[in-house]
């Protein structure tokens, strides 16, 4: 069975959170709605809110804070077309195969540290990933470029089966041996 491409998996989008923000602002502002109908048709008792508003908004001048609101809602208004238009965070590196298969740093990365572990001379390997590099620590009994070699064939022999494998770095330490 021959399978189309398949796209990576991504993050939520920017856009989807500030959606559900304003879909949460038009929802109060129908709850403010209904209040005032509700009230308007003598179901509840209660003071008009809109009506109030308006009243206080009629009677107003030019003031200096309007400035300052104008910019804040410049601002958030930007801020909402800026992450609409951003692109999303990939989630997972695609793994060479006949099925598509995605995994993510993390758990690439685990695989890589493992092996590196196991190289003759290592004491101990961190890492830090990112989405398009890998840092190795590695602390060792020696720094000489035979256990760099070795940590970084270990490390490449994990990340080969990555259709676009992430760099890699790898930073060695020398650590004395305890005896």
């Amino acid at each position: 069975m021959k399978h189309s491409a398949v796209k990576a998996p991504l993050s939520t989008s920017a856009a989807q959170r500030n959606g559900v923000l304003f879909s949460l602002l038009l929802i109060a502002l129908g709850v403010i709605g209904i209040r005032e109908a509700l009230i308007y048709t003598d179901v509840i008792n209660g003071a008009y809110w809109i009506g109030d508003l308006f009243k206080r908004i009629d009677g107003l001048r030019i003031a200096s804070w309007m400035l300052l609101a104008g910019v804040l809602l410049f601002v958030i208004g930007l801020h909402f077309i800026v992450t609409g238009l951003s692109r999303r965070k990939r989630l997972g590196w695609t793994v060479t195969a006949t099925e598509p298969v995605f995994v993510t740093p993390t758990a690439a990365t685990s695989t890589a540290l493992a092996a590196a572990r196991r190289v003759d001379g290592v004491l101990d390997v961190v890492a830090q990933a990112k989405p398009k590099r890998v840092t190795f620590s590695a602390k060792a009994t020696a720094t000489d470029d035979t256990v760099r070699s070795s940590v970084e064939q270990a490390i490449s022999g994990r990340f080969a089966a990555l259709k676009d494998a992430p760099k890699t770095k790898v930073r060695l330490r020398q650590k004395a041996v305890e005896s």
